[in-house]
């Protein structure tokens, strides 16, 4: 049996408002408990967005080496949110 254990370590919730539309966004930063694991961090969303076409941007690269990195990247894909078109995730 393999367990994975994680330690939630930052929580956030940002307040959306685009083209009339108000959402509210929740992000989450996790640390691994395993030392030898050199990406301990990475974070998930509880909503992705679309950009200007119908295709849902979800995150590629979720681990980070850092806390600092893992939320400049979480940030980073929240300021780029539209509501164009948003998808739930489902595993948040």
């Amino acid at each position: 049996m393999y367990l994975n254990i994680e330690k939630v370590v930052s929580e956030h919730i940002f307040r959306i408002e685009d083209k009339g539309v108000d959402i509210t966004v929740k992000g989450r930063i996790t640390e691994k408990d395993d030392p030898d694991n050199d990406k301990r961090f990475s974070w998930t969303v509880s909503h992705y967005y679309s950009g200007t076409d119908t295709h849902i941007h979800r995150p590629g690269a979720t681990a980070a080496l850092t806390f600092e990195m893992a939320k400049d990247v979480m940030f980073g894909y929240i300021q780029n949110f539209n509501t164009l078109n948003i998808e739930q995730n489902k595993y948040y």
